[in-house]
């Protein structure tokens, strides 16, 4: 049994593995488990309204092919995508680390950082985020279109928010710090809600798939780690589900995943597109029972 879970609230984007159920809200997917379970109709995509709009609703799917963040937000150089932590890439560290003033104060980063192999792994987290999302939805008999080009001009309009969470591994981690948030639109943008493809397909929901961050690393530090960490890897993607009949946003959800080795400096690229992969794979299941329909 699977469902989405309530994502929009004004101006947060979750996080799924924070996010918790209450026992009350147990006893209503139940009733719903029940309700759905005792329908023939075709599986399509269902999306828990807001909260003053709780009722269940449902409807065709335009599957969008897969985005760059950092193309939606205008993060232009490596350097800044790095900084935004929306890069796409592999990370080579080398020089050890150096003290360095900033608009944030004093930060301790990476002397010497190179970006390499960027449109390779761009094109490898297009493909396979692609992939995985196709399996899954013809796996649950969603009824989707996939509309395989779309120009990632027709998507703007997000909010950059600082994230204040901390993670276990702070002061070691694999990410720069501070980190951020970036909201999609609340309201579907113009551009998308008038694409002639998008309207063409009849569908009701819009999934926008988009990847915020895919890179491999050596050891080294991200800004303002404290003692740095080994070789790894770590991808993040956002879901966002436009509701082309209210014209809103239903859903917007983050999920990120990481890997650091405890002994290792660095990885050969056979191992680090396994590790991606694998990565991949934990993402694409834990997201599995946000974004289907309940059978």
């Amino acid at each position: 049994m699977n469902f989405i879970i309530t994502c929009l609230k004004k101006n947060k984007c979750f996080y799924p593995e924070r996010i918790r159920i209450r026992p009350a809200n147990i006893l209503v997917l139940i009733v719903l488990h029940f309700v759905f379970s005792c329908s023939s109709a075709q599986n399509e995509f269902y999306v828990k309204r807001p909260q003053n709009l709780p009722e269940w609703e449902e409807g065709k799917v335009a599957l969008l092919p897969v985005l760059q963040l950092s193309n939606l937000i205008g993060a232009r150089t490596s350097e800044s995508q790095f900084n935004d932590n929306v890069y796409i890439g592999k990370i080579n560290f080398s020089g050890g680390y150096v003290k360095k003033e900033t608009s944030l104060g004093v930060i301790t980063k990476n002397k010497n950082t190179v970006f390499n192999n960027e449109k390779e792994y761009a094109d490898q987290s297009s493909r396979e985020v692609s992939a995985e999302l196709l399996k899954l939805f013809q796996k649950k008999k969603i009824d989707f279109n996939f509309l395989e080009k779309i120009d990632s001009k027709l998507f703007t309009g997000f909010l950059k928010t600082q994230d204040y969470s901390k993670s276990p591994d702070e002061g070691k981690d694999n990410i720069n710090l501070p980190r951020y948030k970036y909201l999609a639109p609340n309201a579907i943008p113009s551009a998308l809600e008038k694409n002639a493809d998008i309207i063409e397909s009849g569908a009701r929901y819009v999934f926008v798939p988009i990847v915020v961050q895919y890179y491999s690393h050596n050891a080294g530090w991200f800004n303002d780690q404290e003692i740095g960490c080994l070789a790894g890897a770590r991808i993040a993607l956002q879901f966002v589900v436009y509701d082309r009949k209210s014209r809103t946003k239903v859903m917007d959800l983050v999920f990120e995943r990481k890997k650091i080795y405890p002994l290792i400096s660095s990885v050969n690229i056979n191992q680090t597109y396994r590790d991606l992969n694998e990565i991949l794979s934990e993402i694409i299941q834990n997201a599995d029972s946000y974004i289907v329909a309940p059978k």
